[in-house]
């Protein structure tokens, strides 16, 4: 069965599943061409908009932190989830494509084998390991708490929303 609409917002840009990420709590989407946005997962309330740059390849939400790859920077921001204020930036080779994080740790890198793998602490951002050579990978599995279609639809080609 299908849920009823709670909310809806424009977001003035084709939505990719590249460019949200779900929280217990929150929605975080690219919208604008170069903004980032993070709504009550609830009501769709603004809780922070910051400028980040255009078209991510990757967002992704590990515990407090979102993490950002935009296509127009050479690098990886950490926003506080609560907030969107920066925590750090790290720099990447150009085209480092996929981020996937755990608990402690953020890998970037290997988007169509085009630039080595490398590895930072979630906390701080420092680094601790870079392959020497490209690496090819594939991007891993959305699981439910990611990206929930029960969550999550496309109600239009510049707009999404949040279903029960």
């Amino acid at each position: 069965m299908i849920g009823k609409t709670r909310w809806e917002r424009q977001l003035h840009q084709r939505i990719s599943a590249s460019a949200v990420a779900v929280a217990e709590d929150r929605v975080v989407v690219h919208e604008r061409h170069t903004r980032l946005v993070c709504l009550d997962r609830y009501d769709g309330s603004v809780r922070w908009d910051v400028p980040i740059g255009t078209w991510p390849r990757a967002v992704v939400v590990a515990g407090d932190r979102c993490l950002v790859l935009a296509q127009d920077t050479d690098q990886l921001s950490c926003l506080d989830l609560t907030t969107g204020a920066a925590l750090w930036r790290a720099g990447l080779p150009q085209y480092s494509g996929h981020v996937v994080a755990t608990a402690e740790t953020v890998i970037v890198g290997g988007w169509r084998g085009y630039t080595p793998m490398a590895a930072f602490n979630l906390k701080n951002g420092r680094p601790l390991w870079r392959a020497q050579q490209p690496t090819a990978t594939v991007l891993p599995g959305l699981g439910p708490k990611m990206w929930t279609p029960a969550v999550m639809r496309r109600a239009g080609p510049y707009r999404t929303a949040a279903r029960r």
